[in-house]
Formats: C-alpha cells, structure tokens, sequence
C-alpha cells in the first residue's frame, strides 16, 4: 500500500511532497498553478522576443528517469524555438507540444498517486492529499493547454517544407483535444488528419480513432465502415486492431460466424508477434462467446488447441462454462469430458 513519507512544504514558490509508491520514495514537485489561462497559453505559443517564450516554462520535476528526460527535451527544445532558423525552429514547436503532452500525462499520474493514497488515509490527511491533488490537477489543465498552443502554432506555421508535420501536430492535438472533454473538436481535427494526409502513417491511427468513435456511439455502420478503411493501411498493428474491433461490429450484429472468422484471424495473425500478444489473448478469450452459437461442441478442442495452444485449456473451461449459462449442459460437458483427456503439458 502506498503511503506519505512526508508532508508538503512550500519552498520559492514550489511544491515538494515525499511519497513511497510499491515502498520507493519519489519526490514529486509541482509549479505554481496561479497564472491564468491566458498567460500559459501566451506563454508557450508567443515568440520568445515578447517575453512569454516557451523558456519561461518551469518543468514538473518527479525525480525519476522518465520525468528529468522531459526535463532535458522541455529545456532543448524551448532554446532551439528561440533560437533556431527556419524549419528547425518549428520542429521545436512541434517538439515542445510533445513534451508538454507527456508532462501533462506524468502530473496526471501524481494526481492518481495522490487520491489512491487519499483514498486509504484518515480523514485529516485525505483532506490534505485531495487539495494537493487538485492543485496537480489544475497543473495537468495548463500543460494540456500548453500542448493545444504549440501545436497551433505549428498548425499555423506549416509550409512546403514542413509538411510532415502537419499530421504529427494534428495528431497531438487530437489527443489534447480528447483530454479536455472536446468531443466535437477531437473528431474534426481526425476527419481533417485523414482528409490532409491519408498516406501519413498516423492516418491509420486517426481512421480507427475515429471508428471507436462510432462505435461507441452505437453508430455500427460507420464503425465497419472506419475499421474496414483501416483494413487496408500498412500499419499491422493497426489492421489487427481495426480487424478485432470489426468482429465485434459483426457479433453485436448477431453475425457470431462472421466475429469468429475476424478474432481467428486476429489470434493466429498476432498470437507470435512480440508487441501484440494482449490483442490475441484478447480476441482468443472473444472467441469463447461466438463458438457458444455457431460451433460444434465436440470439434472445441481441436479448435481452440490450433487457435492458441498456450490458453487453449483456459479457452476450453470457459466455452464450458458458456455452454451452461446458456442451458446446454450436456454441451459443456462434451468439452469438458475432451479437457480431462487432453495430456499435461
């Protein structure tokens, strides 16, 4: 469990709080969050000759090797936005959206810390830790609106010889965009990512964003119809991803066989790559749920065996268990009576 190991004190207008997570103490500094809105969007999109230049930013400092690595790229970037030429001085804008983004992203997980530690504390100290965590989440506002300058700016700035960064910058936005509750704003920067640049390798990326979307909205016909589009980018993460969430398009459309040829496709095309075993363990367990309606009990084990041999007797009990939800014991125990048969391995 995680507990304080000191209390916060003030020091030049900075916040220090000592806290132990997993039993490792980290410091957790936090900048002064009394500038307006305006100013921190001054402050990070202004050229630096008006004296609200991207050097004026004091970076949240959490002492680990994550948190002084976007210490150095805030600092390298903003001196190169002041002082660079031409295109580099907008890649550094570019640069500095990113990393306001990641700080945003690392003050949100102190947030957390906080309030789970909020959560287990007697009431005196969970009062304390509620307002420390609200002064970081009001942190986490202005480094959000931080990245949404920066990259305005490059949006703004993009020419000939920059384009490549307009879908990067886009695609950061997008992700500010969601992080303050602007749904509408979030899907128009997508539509206008893919529009702009349909061979960006984040046009993919922005496709299937945009059939989540839809298919959280219920909208299944534009969802096949996205994830379908994302079918057919180079990115093979992506077309796993777009495949595994069509079959779910097609299951809640009651079209079990069609979901069950999708999240097949997606095991045996994932199951060995390094980076994507938790969508194939994912869509293995999904495969469960559409043999129910549409495979043969008796053929379960030969199936699951060649799906995925390392979860196939996990795979097996819950097809069991299915069956007997569903009011077919004598199915479940077809697939069961295989399982005890099937060798130790």
């Amino acid at each position: 469990m995680t507990t304080v190991l000191g209390e916060a004190r003030r020091w030049g207008g900075v916040l220090w709080l000592g806290v132990a997570a997993m039993g490792c103490a980290t410091a957790v500094r936090t900048t002064s969050v009394d500038a307006p809105p305006d100013v921190v969007a001054r402050d990070a999109a202004a050229p630096a000759s008006s004296g609200f230049g991207p050097h004026t930013v004091e970076p949240t400092a959490f002492l680990d090797d994550v948190d002084e690595e976007i210490d150095r790229d805030l600092r390298r970037h903003a001196w190169m936005a002041e002082h660079a030429e031409g295109d580099e001085r907008l890649r550094a804008w570019q640069g500095l959206g990113e990393s306001y983004a990641r700080r945003a992203h690392r003050v949100g997980y102190a947030r957390d810390v906080l309030l789970d530690q909020a959560f287990a504390a007697a009431e005196v100290q969970r009062l304390s830790l509620e307002t420390l965590a609200k002064r970081l989440q009001a942190e986490q506002v202005q480094w959000w609106r931080r990245a949404a300058a920066a990259y305005d700016h490059v949006l703004d700035s993009v020419g000939p010889s920059t384009l490549d960064l307009r879908p990067r910058a886009r695609w950061g936005l997008a992700e500010v965009l969601v992080n303050q509750g602007k749904a509408d704003e979030h899907r128009t920067i997508l539509r206008a990512l893919v529009r702009d640049d349909p061979d960006s390798g984040l046009a993919a990326h922005a496709i299937v964003t945009l059939g989540d979307i839809a298919f959280g909205e219920q909208r299944f016909g534009d969802a096949r119809r996205l994830y379908m589009a994302g079918m057919d980018h180079d990115d093979d993460a992506q077309r796993g991803y777009a495949t595994y969430k069509l079959g779910w398009v097609e299951f809640l459309e009651g079209h079990q066989d069609r979901a069950l040829g999708r999240w097949t496709q997606v095991v045996r095309g994932s199951r060995e790559h390094p980076t994507r075993h938790a969508l194939a363990d994912e869509a293995a367990n999904d495969c469960v749920m559409a043999y129910v309606s549409v495979g043969r009990p008796e053929l379960a084990q030969a199936f699951f065996e060649r799906l995925h041999p390392r979860l196939a007797a996990q795979l097996l009990e819950r097809l069991a268990q299915a069956y007997v939800g569903a009011g077919d014991p004598e199915s479940a125990q077809l697939v069961r009576s295989g399982l005890k048969r099937r060798p130790s391995l």
